[in-house]
């Protein structure tokens, strides 16, 4: 595999910076975005590195990038916005289809996944041609409104919840400030609503014991897609990290994605 970091611009006047990767000979025959969760950074633990690196096997150039106010993105927490990720979400999609063309997939984890989904409901017309969203945040009401989930109960309190008037921003973890604006936010945006108009065939890989973002809930709403595969990783948590958990998230990934670059060969 073939590294090299980049900065991609955006029109508000942030940097996100990325990497590309890409097959170490012959030409890719197609390009993969992945976008992170909330509270991570491009490399999502270890696991879009090691994605990059499957990709690449396959013959498929991959970014992955920090999305605002996450990793090595300049902007502080307290200032970064659902709908600004949503534009670094775009400009991403825009650079990769002026520098390479096409096709163009994504692959989105957890909160990158919500965002993938809001950008669905745009009208912009650059949209990835086939997804992947591994755990994703469907409906921010359960996740951190009201989270159902031990792990968000334990970040997202009702003393901080309470307590965002006062200070104009909750604090869910140690050093991480989301706006008031930021707030509404989430408690206004319907990435789930994505799932009505669905066009983009999308598989959804979620782990049955998943303590951050219910697989119930997510499984509830894509029912109304029938561009939507869902599949379910028995007994796995939030991020696959056992290595098996890992290998079979992995594997799904790349059947589905495999089937689009089948589907782009014989077009």
């Amino acid at each position: 595999m073939i590294e090299q970091r980049v900065s991609v611009p955006v029109q508000d006047g942030t940097t996100l910076p990325g990497i590309l990767a890409g097959p170490r000979s012959g030409p890719a025959r197609g390009t993969v975005l992945l976008a992170h969760g909330i509270f991570t950074n491009k490399s999502e633990f270890g696991r879009f590195d090691r994605q990059a690196r499957t990709l690449a096997e396959d013959g498929l150039r991959s970014l992955r990038f920090d999305f605002r106010g996450h990793g090595e993105h300049l902007m502080p927490s307290l200032e970064m916005s659902i709908g600004g990720m949503v534009l670094d979400f775009l400009t991403c999609l825009e650079y990769l289809r002026a520098v390479y063309g096409g096709p163009l997939y994504c692959v989105a984890a957890s909160f990158g996944a919500s965002v993938a989904l809001l950008h669905q409901q745009t009208a912009y017309p650059i949209k990835p041609e086939r997804m992947v969203l591994l755990n994703p945040v469907v409906e921010y009401g359960s996740t951190f409104v009201r989270p159902l989930g031990p792990t968000m109960r334990e970040a997202f309190t009702e003393d901080k919840w309470s307590s965002l008037e006062q200070l104009g921003y909750i604090e869910p973890l140690a050093g991480v400030k989301l706006s008031r604006q930021f707030a509404t936010e989430l408690m206004l945006l319907r990435p789930y609503e994505a799932f009505a108009g669905l066009s983009v065939p999308t598989r959804i890989v979620h782990g049955t014991a998943d303590r951050r973002v219910s697989c119930e809930v997510t499984r509830s709403y894509a029912r109304a897609s029938s561009a939507v595969d869902f599949v379910e990783i028995e007994g796995a948590d939030h991020a696959f990290i056992p290595p098996a958990q890992e290998r079979a998230a992995f594997a799904l990934t790349r059947e589905w994605l495999a089937a689009g670059v089948a589907l782009a060969v014989h077009a």
